[in-house]
């Protein structure tokens, strides 16, 4: 009962490694690694950052594009924040990057899900949840080309 990936996956996969080693020399600095907004809670004037178990090293851009979880638009203003301007071309391609890579892993996590039997048991369709991801990094990087 083994997987096999849709070649868009592959391609995209692909894409992916090709242009990670322009981004590698990027300093490294502690990170959440799963930066969205479910794992925020405001509370006066406090903010509270929860789930660090995927905390590690990691370009800082790796959690604003975490961000993105709530909508893109979200991650590019959270960076121009972090920038304090408007990001040039090598810190979006950074951006879209990591938000690309972080949809391939949602694509993998939604086909877990169906194959385990939690679209029958959620009555969610996961493949469809798959689809959605595998689309955005495609968008994303077909932008990042164009940035």
């Amino acid at each position: 009962m083994g997987f096999t990936f849709p070649q868009e996956y592959l391609d995209l996969r692909k894409k992916l490694e090709t242009i990670r080693d322009a981004h590698a020399n990027v300093p490294k600095v502690p990170c959440h690694c799963d930066y969205q907004p479910t794992n925020l809670v405001i509370s006066g004037e406090k903010l509270y950052v929860l789930d660090w178990e995927f905390a590690g090293m990691n370009d800082p851009f790796y959690d604003i594009a975490c961000y993105g979880n709530a909508g893109f638009d979200k991650a590019l203003a959270l960076l121009e924040e972090y920038v304090g301007r408007k990001p040039n071309k090598e810190e979006l391609q950074r951006l879209y990057f990591h938000r690309a890579f972080q949809c391939l892993q949602w694509f993998n996590v939604a086909i877990f899900k169906d194959r385990v039997g939690l679209s029958k048991d959620l009555n969610m369709d996961f493949n469809a949840v798959a689809l959605f991801f595998l689309n955005m990094a495609k968008d994303l990087l077909e932008n990042y080309d164009n940035l």
